[in-house]
């Protein structure tokens, strides 16, 4: 089978891509069509790596529209050339547009989406509207979770193969920790504290300011506590929380480095922390939670039901009730001042991330998914 993945985006979704493809790419021919802004220093892979969308993220508006537009033009003489199979979508930056690209590439191939994000958090004018032309468009729509195909069907009219692949995003044996003293001196934070990380975008459905609120709370019942925070600001106002850290927080207790962190730090941030905070106040899935996973580590989250089957209560962390500031704090109490609890929910962690979130079913699930639209057998 000839399979082409398309990812524009070029920052971490890339991982997601590959982590897929190296397992389709042991039996079927899997070409990667990337970014010019997806790191190059990526390994070795049995499948194919193309880059282009070039200066597509680059200038004003016009000119990232203008560029964009080129860019679906050399993947579309690109797909032509080539006779793939299967092309497959993970994301659409101008969907007013695309869903009429996705009609004229039918003629050459079958068009695959995965839908990561139902509802998208900042919806643009008429957005849903072209995104459910889009949809109509697909052979095949691949959603993270069984409630996830349940939203998808209430919104968006399709007659297409939809299945469900599991909401696994990176593999765990390309992640391995470093020894924590090393990453706690890379980033210059006490190696004697117990380490609460908050990683990724930050944004207002991600909640990182109730964490803010509630750590000074928690440290009076424990001292011991850092916390470490990291991510760049999207669609939010920086003064905002800036202004908090001011307010709230004092360096000998917390780091925050408001800025992009490039892929290669993210070992170092999560090697150095002890428990995971993923605060959020609305989510369809987590890649930064399956990360939490991976790297074996106890998880505080905020009690919505996508989060359950990443962060369990009692089992491998500790839920909140949704935005309550005063029930984050018990939470953080509760897991910091037991080290017993803490080793054993890294444990859990760890055979949840083992048993629930393999990337190598993701891409089985993936492949019957080809098989069905393709009507023949995967070889």
């Amino acid at each position: 089978m000839k399979i082409l993945f398309v990812e524009q985006l070029g920052k971490n979704n890339w991982e997601y891509i590959y982590s897929a493809a190296k397992y389709m790419a042991e039996e079927n021919d899997v070409t990667c069509y990337m970014s010019d802004t997806t790191p190059r220093n990526t390994g070795e892979y049995k499948f194919k790596i193309v880059y282009g969308f070039n200066k597509a993220y680059e200038g004003s508006f016009v000119n990232k529209a203008l560029n964009y537009l080129k860019a679906l033009f050399e993947l579309g003489k690109f797909i032509r050339q080539n006779d793939f199979d299967i092309v497959h979508f993970e994301w659409f930056s101008l969907p007013w547009i695309e869903w009429l690209y996705l009609r004229y590439l039918k003629k050459y191939t079958k068009i695959v989406i995965t839908v990561n994000d139902v509802i998208p958090f900042e919806t643009r004018p008429l957005e849903m509207k072209c995104l459910g032309l889009i949809y109509q468009a697909a052979d095949a729509i691949l959603l993270h979770t069984r409630e996830n195909l349940e939203l998808f069907n209430s919104i968006f009219e399709t007659k297409c193969h939809k299945t469900v692949i599991t909401a696994a995003f990176r593999d765990k044996d390309d992640y391995s920790k470093m020894e924590k003293t090393e990453a706690r001196k890379i980033l210059n934070i006490p190696e004697d504290k117990i380490v609460i990380l908050y990683f990724g975008t930050i944004r207002h459905s991600k909640g990182l300011d109730l964490l803010i609120k509630a750590f000074p709370e928690a440290l009076k019942e424990n001292k011991n506590l850092f916390l470490l925070g990291a991510g760049a600001f999207h669609a939010v106002d920086s003064d905002y929380y800036n202004n908090l850290v001011k307010e709230y927080l004092d360096d000998s207790h917390s780091k925050m480095d408001f800025k992009h962190i490039p892929d290669e730090m993210m070992r170092v941030y999560f090697s150095a922390s002890d428990i995971l905070c993923v605060p959020y106040r609305e989510i369809y899935q987590s890649g930064i939670a399956q990360f939490g996973l991976i790297y074996d580590m106890p998880i505080i989250g905020s009690d919505l039901e996508r989060m359950a089957d990443m962060v369990q209560q009692g089992v491998n962390g500790e839920t909140f009730k949704n935005e309550n500031i005063e029930d984050l704090k018990n939470a953080i109490v509760r897991l910091s001042s037991d080290n017993e609890k803490m080793k054993k929910y890294a444990e859990k962690s760890r055979e949840i991330s083992i048993r629930n979130f393999s990337v190598e079913e993701r891409a089985v699930r993936t492949l019957k998914a080809y098989e069905t639209i393709l009507g023949e057998e995967v070889k």
